[in-house]
């Protein structure tokens, strides 16, 4: 029967990959957008570069800011960008 395999599927799923037992999930900032376009996160780097603020280049790609502060976290840990002398405030002009 169907639905007998979706619910070994699930509980393989379950065995496998949700190794901590929850009874209820509850999900961080599931009302931002953590998905970028590579071609967006091309920019993104190229304005970190410039030293615009993280506000600013969140504000240019009409995003939250804990969104960009997340793709932040992201290329740093993956050694794409590196620290700046002004932080994420950048903007040294």
């Amino acid at each position: 029967m169907k639905v007998d395999n979706v619910y070994k599927q699930d509980r393989r799923v379950e065995k496998y990959y949700m190794v901590k037992k929850r009874t209820t999930i509850y999900t961080a900032l599931e009302e931002l957008d953590f998905h970028w376009d590579e071609r967006e996160v091309a920019e993104f780097i190229r304005l970190w570069k410039r030293g615009l603020s993280l506000q600013k280049i969140a504000n240019k790609f009409s995003r939250d800011i804990d969104e960009a502060a997340v793709l932040v976290l992201d290329l740093a840990r993956k050694k794409r960008i590196t620290p700046r002398e002004f932080g994420v405030g950048g903007d040294r002009f």
